[in-house]
């Protein structure tokens, strides 16, 4: 009834709820931009900020405020059909965060977009474990590029810690970060490089491991339908 009502709306009840919603932020923001702090807001299906119009809703009724930002969760737009590379090139000045999650939307002749008040498990669009979804990472990665970008989310010493099991597991350590490569926050670097120089001086150490496992897990799409 929100989205496509009929009959009509009041007209003028959404921007009275977004100036409303903008009121009661504004303050919020001058706040984190007294810290320093950007906040980043996830936007999702069925929130307030949910796709590109939204938060452009916002961002006017907040005076097109700096510290108001996007983390950036490709998944949230499959389920709406958005188009979530797009998206990047309209908005990567805004984006601060990203999430790597996965999810379909399988479109069928009983249901769509709204699902029928249908269970997790059994509506078009679902999340799915990274990979099983329609995401194509390769591409939403490599959008960012030509786009000044952090180069990590992780602060150093969580960034050690997974890189320090996957040694303990056997693999060798890789990093990798988006955006152009002339970013002031190289804050995870050094403690990164201490890992990379771990790893280097101890390599033989590392080399002709086996696994101990003896039985392997594997889910394809063609599993889908005994995922339940």
């Amino acid at each position: 009834p929100y989205f496509y009502p009929w009959p009509q709306r009041p007209s003028g009840l959404v921007e009275e709820a977004f100036g409303e919603l903008a009121k009661r932020w504004k303050p919020i923001l001058d706040v984190f931009d007294e810290a320093g702090v950007d906040v980043a807001y996830e936007l999702h299906p069925g929130e307030d900020l949910h796709d590109g119009v939204t938060f452009e809703r916002f961002l006017e009724g907040v005076g097109n405020h700096p510290r108001a930002n996007i983390l950036y969760d490709p998944s949230h737009f499959v389920l709406q059909a958005l188009d979530y590379l797009a998206f990047i090139d309209i908005y990567h000045e805004r984006i601060r965060a990203f999430h790597v999650k996965d999810a379909e939307l399988q479109s069928s002749g009983r249901s769509g977009v709204y699902g029928g008040y249908q269970s997790w498990v059994d509506r078009p669009g679902r999340f799915r474990s990274l990979g099983d979804g329609a995401v194509r990472y390769s591409s939403a990665l490599t959008h960012f590029v030509d786009f000044p970008w952090r180069y990590s989310a992780e602060n150093g010493p969580a960034q050690v810690l997974r890189l320090a099991q996957q040694l303990a597991n056997g693999a060798d350590p890789h990093y990798y970060f988006m955006g152009t490569p002339d970013q002031p926050d190289r804050k995870p670097l050094p403690a990164v490089k201490s890992i990379f120089d771990f790893h280097r001086e101890h390599e033989a150490l590392y080399a002709a491991l086996e696994t101990a496992a003896r039985v392997a897990l594997y889910n394809s799409r063609k599993s889908r339908p005994y995922d339940r």
